[in-house]
């Protein structure tokens, strides 16, 4: 069924002070929500060790983040549509301060994943919520100069997060990399609610809940959650052919199915109207985010897990050493944002950005146990250039090949498209990286006891017989140069994609968009 499009457009012009504060309240927001969720993979290794359970937490603490995040990304934009982007966004930072207080209490480990689910639904909504903002607020040339605010914002999230959650990690206690973001987020609500002056939706709250898909919201959440779970515990927490592996994969498969029914026959108002994949560029772009989450995540997660367990640093100096890509992504981010509103071209910045994301990850794969400083410095480098160059660059090509009144849910897509490709990649990454090196263990005549105890408690230094903590921290690498092959073939296939896409236009003007809405739905209707 083709929506008539009742929702309210929020789009609106500022006075540039004004402009100015509102764009600074949202992005502060913005740099809490990154600061978290660097802060807390550096603490990894240390939140490992005190729950004595390395294997499941170094990726279950990004999955449990990112499957909430990845589930409430469809949500978000049709929410922000029906209720207005200030309540959702305030609803969004409630959530990550709630779940990161709650994250710091925990005891064991699902305490721990289930409230960092809690934070990983607030962060999404801040991630969400700011870009659909910016897209509400600019227009199509000032995007490109004004998303140098986010890349501003993440700069400073990327780069004192991993240091900070470091310090914390060492000095004090990884439950403190929870509970530091909790003030900054009360004073970020604050902020918002007072210099915040975002047009309101009219309409009571009766009628605007009437306006939600129940149950595409409904399917799409069983689907994601039943398929992420079933490929996670493949092969470990039960058989790839048993009957709870392929149950899961049948719900999972079912629910997909119907919540695609579902949008195009029954919503009225669709959490994905599914026009939105008839044109082959937004097609391109949404499976580059995929990739791109994918590439991102994974190697955030896992590489302080190789300063730190293979290589031996502190916290502190694993925070130190992943400075150079945080910071230099956000840094090439803002010069990106430059040039695409200077030039209005986006898929020149990612070519050079695809290019430049595989060649770094590509050279990680030539870390060992004693590569120099100088080598981990450029790797990052070079793979911080080609992730500034590409991750804003993304939204403002979906952006110019989307009409106005999809701005909000083609926003919310991307960040679906990303996390869940993030989400994806951890799980598989975590089954690759533990069967491997269960192989190797056993390849050294170890047995299940002992392997055990060295997967849930990766201190190599502590194995008293030096011959053997060498081999282990061998194994280790080994896994780990698996994992950095795997990113370097998806950063690749970022690469080609880019160069399959082409620059697009978004409507300026109201007559243009209504013109555009119409052949859209148009095209809809006779599909």
């Amino acid at each position: 069924m083709s929506s008539s499009h009742p929702l309210q457009d929020q789009s609106q012009r500022l006075p540039r002070r004004t402009l100015f504060v509102t764009l600074g309240c949202l992005t502060a927001s913005l740099f809490v929500s990154f600061f978290d969720q660097t802060a807390v993979t550096t603490a990894i290794p240390s939140i490992a060790k005190d729950l004595s359970d390395s294997s499941t937490i170094s990726s279950w603490v990004g999955t449990s983040y990112l499957i909430a995040n990845t589930n409430f990304q469809l949500l978000y934009g049709r929410l922000s549509d029906i209720f207005g982007r200030k309540q959702v966004f305030l609803f969004s930072l409630l959530c990550l301060l709630v779940g990161n207080l709650v994250s710091g209490f925990s005891n064991n480990p699902i305490m721990l994943f289930v409230f960092r689910g809690i934070s990983g639904l607030g962060g999404g909504g801040i991630n969400c919520l700011v870009m659909i903002t910016f897209s509400d607020l600019l227009t199509t040339r000032e995007r490109g100069k004004y998303f140098g605010f986010v890349a501003l914002s993440t700069t400073l999230g990327n780069g004192i997060g991993p240091l900070i959650g470091g310090v914390l990690s060492e000095k004090a206690s990884w439950r403190w990399t929870f509970w530091i973001s909790c003030p900054i987020s009360v004073v970020c609500g604050l902020l918002v609610i007072c210099f915040v002056p975002l047009k309101p939706v009219t309409g009571s709250f009766k009628e605007k809940l009437k306006q939600l898909d129940y149950l595409g919201f409904f399917l799409s959440l069983v689907g994601t959650i039943f398929v992420l779970v079933a490929i996670s515990g493949g092969g470990d927490n039960w058989p790839w052919k048993g009957a709870i592996f392929i149950t899961l994969i049948v719900i999972g498969s079912l629910a997909c199915i119907g919540f695609l029914l579902s949008e195009h026959y029954l919503a009225k108002i669709p959490i994905i109207p599914l026009h939105l994949f008839n044109h082959f560029q937004r097609s391109y772009l949404f499976l580059m985010c995929f990739l791109m989450g994918w590439a991102y995540f994974v190697d955030i997660y896992y590489y302080p897990l190789y300063l730190q367990n293979v290589r031996g640093w502190s916290p502190i100096m694993s925070g130190v050493l992943q400075l150079p890509s945080t910071s230099s992504s956000s840094v090439f981010g803002i010069i990106a944002g430059f040039i695409n509103s200077k030039t209005g071209h986006y898929v020149r910045c990612l070519y050079f950005g695809g290019a430049m994301w595989c060649l770094g990850t590509g050279l990680k794969i030539l870390f060992g146990l004693h590569t120099s400083p100088g080598l981990l410095v450029g790797a990052n480098l070079i793979q911080g250039l080609g992730i500034g160059f590409t991750f804003q660059p993304t939204l403002l090509a979906l952006l110019s090949h989307s009409n106005n009144h999809d701005r909000a849910i083609v926003t919310g897509l991307r960040n679906f498209f990303r996390c869940f490709g993030g989400s994806v990649g951890l799980i598989i990454s975590g089954i690759v990286f533990n069967t491997i090196f269960k192989s190797r263990l056993r390849h050294l005549n170890l047995s299940d006891t002992e392997i055990e105890h060295i997967i849930s408690n990766p201190d190599f230094s502590s194995i008293s017989n030096k011959i053997l903590s060498h081999e282990v921290k061998k194994a280790y690498l080994h896994c780990f140069k698996t994992i950095m092959i795997i990113l370097t073939a998806m950063s690749a296939a970022m690469l080609v994609l880019s160069l399959m896409t082409k620059d697009g236009k978004e409507p300026e003007t109201e007559k243009e968009a209504v013109i555009e809405s119409s052949s859209d739905d148009k095209t809809n209707t006779s599909k």
